[in-house]
C-alpha cells in the first residue's frame, strides 16, 4: 500500500484521493482531486511503479521433464545413456531474471548445478539441481578364491576362468570387488567343493547393464598313494598295501642290484625313485615318492614309501685280530690264516679280540674241545692252538684262522750270593712276588738297564701277574727303599 498526502493552497479548497491506497506490482496511477470554492476542479495524477521481489520458480524442467522441488532443491535421476542435461527454469514473475540454465555435460554419479533467480527489485535466490547419472559400469576389479587358483589371472575384461582346487578341500569362498559402488553382484559366496562344478557371478550396473563371469571348477586329485610296488618285476616278494609306507626285504649276496617298480593310484600323480639301484652288503634304503596331481597348483601333497633291502654278506674274513699281551707273528693280515706267538710262563691267559670284516659275520674260538666266544682264554704251559672260525652272514662261506701260542716253562727264582733277603723277590706260577715291609715303588729293568715296567706295592707281600717277558730272560727288580734283586723268568 501507499499513503498519499496533499496540502491545498487555500483553506477553502477541498482535496480528495489522499490517504492510504492499495499498491500492486507494476505501474499504479492515483488521482488527487482539488475542488476550489467556486466548484472548479483540478486532477492531479500520481503514477507509482512497484518493483517485484518474487524470486520463486513456477517450475523447472530437465531435458523437457518437469521436476518437482524439495524445498530449494531439485533431484532427478537419469540412466547411464544420458550424457548431458538441458535445464530450463521458469520464474513465477515474468520479469525475474534466471541464470544457470543451458545444456550441461553429465558424469557418472551426482552432478550438482545451481540456478540463480534475480527478482525485479534485485533480490536473488539460488536453487540446487542434483542430476544423478546412473553408472553403466558392470565390471569387477577383482575376483579372489580361497583356497584355490584362478586361471588365468583376473582381468576385468576376461569373463571365463578355471578354478583349480585340490579335492581335499571341503569348500571354497569366492569374493569380488566392484568397479562401481552402485552396482550389485550375485554369486560371491562359499561353495562345497565336491558339489559345485560352475560358479556364475552376475554384476548388474545401476543403469541395468549386466556382465557374467563364469568360474569352471577343476578339482585336482590329492591322491599320493601307490597302486603297486614291485622289486625286480615281482621276482622279490613284497607284501604291498597302499597304506603301508615302510618295507624290508632280504636278498642273497649274489643279488647285486635291484629294480624298483611302482604305479600311482591316480594317473596324474608323479612317482620318483623307481628304476635300478645297486646294492651294498647290509642295509640299502630307497625311497619312492608320490606327488599328487594337486602339486601342480602348489599344494605339495606327497607320500614316501621306504624300501630297505638287506643284502646278505658272503664275507667270512676278519678285519682285525689281536692277542694280548702277546703279538702275532707275522702281523695280522686278513688273507693270512696261520699265526704264532710266545709268552712267558707268568702269562696264564690271553685275551683274544676279534673284529669281522662284515659286522654280521659270526665267530667261534676253539681250543681242543673247548668252543666259545672270543675273549679271555687260559694258557697251558707249552703250545696252545686256537682255531678261529668265521662264518659269513649267509652261512655259506667259512674261513678258519689258526693261532699257536707257546707259553714258557716254570721259571726258577734265584738271588745274589750273600743276601738271604733275596727270597723276598721271586717268580712262581707265572707271577712276580715281592714281599717287603714297606709300601714302595717297584721298577723292573732288563739286564741292559732298560725300564720295562713299574708299579706301586703296598706294605707286605704282593704278587704281580699283569706283565709279560720273554721266557728265560733275566730281570733286575729295584725297590724305592733301596734294595735290588735279580730274577730269572
Amino acid at each position: 500500500s501507499i499513503t498519499i498526502t496533499a496540502e491545498p493552497n487555500n483553506e477553502l479548497v477541498s482535496v480528495s484521493g489522499t490517504d492510504k491506497q492499495p499498491l500492486t506490482v507494476g505501474n499504479s496511477v492515483f488521482h488527487v482531486i482539488v475542488t476550489a470554492e467556486d466548484g472548479e476542479e483540478n486532477d492531479y495524477a500520481v503514477s507509482v511503479e512497484k518493483l517485484s521481489c518474487d524470486v520463486s520458480l513456477k517450475f523447472l524442467t530437465v531435458n523437457g521433464d518437469t521436476i518437482l522441488p524439495s524445498g530449494d532443491t531439485y533431484n532427478v535421476t537419469v540412466n547411464d545413456m544420458v550424457e548431458s542435461a538441458t535445464i530450463e527454469a521458469f520464474p513465477s514473475f515474468s520479469g525475474a531474471i534466471v541464470r544457470g540454465e543451458d545444456e550441461k555435460p553429465l558424469n557418472a554419479g551426482n552432478n550438482r548445478f545451481e540456478i540463480t533467480v534475480t527478482a525485479e527489485n534485485g533480490d536473488e535466490h539460488v536453487y540446487t539441481v542434483n542430476i544423478y547419472r546412473q553408472s553403466g559400469d558392470a565390471a569387477l576389479t577383482s575376483i579372489t578364491v580361497s583356497p584355490g587358483l584362478l586361471v588365468p589371472e583376473f582381468s576385468p575384461d576376461i569373463f571365463a576362468y578355471t578354478l583349480q582346487i585340490s579335492d581335499k578341500e571341503k569348500e571354497f569362498t569366492v569374493e569380488t570387488e566392484l568397479d562401481s559402488p552402485g552396482a550389485e553382484v550375485s554369486g560371491a559366496r562359499t561353495y562345497k567343493t565336491d558339489v559345485q562344478s560352475t560358479v556364475v557371478i552376475k554384476v548388474t550396473a545401476e543403469g541395468g547393464n549386466e556382465n557374467i563371469y563364469t568360474l569352471t571348477v577343476d578339482r585336482f586329485s590329492s591322491d599320493a598313494t601307490l597302486k603297486s610296488l614291485t622289486l625286480n618285476n615281482g621276482a622279490i616278494p613284497l607284501r604291498f598295501s597302499s597304506d603301508i609306507f615302510e618295507y624290508r626285504v632280504e636278498v642273497e649276496d649274489e643279488v647285486t642290484d635291484i629294480t624298483i617298480g611302482g604305479e600311482a593310484n591316480h594317473p596324474e600323480a608323479t612317482v620318483s625313485g623307481r628304476g635300478p639301484h645297486s646294492l651294498n652288503y647290509g642295509e640299502n634304503t630307497f625311497q619312492v615318492t608320490v606327488r599328487a596331481e594337486d602339486t601342480e597348483i602348489g599344494i605339495e601333497t606327497s607320500e614316501t614309501y621306504t624300501v630297505t633291502v638287506h643284502r646278505i654278506s658272503n664275507d667270512p674274513a676278519l678285519k682285525s685280530l689281536t692277542i694280548a699281551p702277546a703279538e702275532l707273528v707275522p702281523p695280522f693280515d686278513p688273507d693270512i690264516t696261520q699265526y704264532t706267538a710266545g709268552v712267558s710262563h707268568q702269562v696264564s691267559s690271553i685275551a683274544i679280540d676279534i673284529e669281522t670284516n662284515y659286522p654280521l659275520a659270526t665267530c667261534l674260538v676253539s681250543n681242543g674241545d673247548d668252543f666259545g666266544e672270543p675273549g679271555i682264554k687260559p694258557l697251558n704251559v707249552g703250545q696252545n692252538v686256537f682255531g678261529i672260525s668265521v662264518f659269513a652272514e649267509n652261512k655259506k662261506y667259512y674261513r678258519a684262522y689258526w693261532v699257536r701260542i707257546t707259553r714258557g716253562a716254570t721259571p726258577t727264582g734265584f738271588h745274589e750270593a750273600g743276601t738271604p733277603a733275596a727270597l723276598h723277590v721271586y717268580t712262581a706260577n707265572g707271577r712276580l712276588h715281592v714281599d717287603t715291609p714297606a709300601a714302595e715303588r717297584v721298577n723292573i729293568y732288563s739286564v741292559t738297564g732298560t725300564l720295562l715296567y713299574s708299579f706301586d706295592k703296598p706294605a707286605g707281600a704282593f704278587r704281580l701277574s699283569a706283565f709279560s717277558f720273554h721266557p728265560a730272560s733275566i730281570l733286575i727288580v729295584k725297590g724305592s727303599s733301596g734294595w735290588v734283586r735279580k730274577v730269572m723268568m
